[in-house]
């Protein structure tokens, strides 16, 4: 049942949704991402993390997601001029 109301949740969102997902996560099956991916409405995205755990507890996992996640969200970012 969360799942479901996470799932309609995710449908309404009406927001760019950027998901990232590690193989071998042993928290968030592949799955359940899958499921969160496909009820997002675009934009979306889906990058797969290789080794990295739920968590991102290797510095490098973490820095990669970082980097990426910055590109990614900069062009729905708002920009006021000042």
């Amino acid at each position: 049942m969360s799942e479901y109301r996470l799932l309609q949740k995710v449908k309404s969102l009406r927001k760019a949704l950027m998901i990232f997902h590690g193989p071998k996560d042993n928290t968030v099956s592949i799955e359940h991402a899958r499921h969160i991916f496909e009820a997002a409405k675009h934009p979306k995205s889906f990058v797969s993390l290789d080794n990295a755990d739920h968590l991102l507890s290797q510095r490098e996992d973490a820095i990669f997601v970082a980097n990426v996640l910055v590109a990614w969200a900069e062009r729905y970012l708002v920009y006021e001029a000042t």
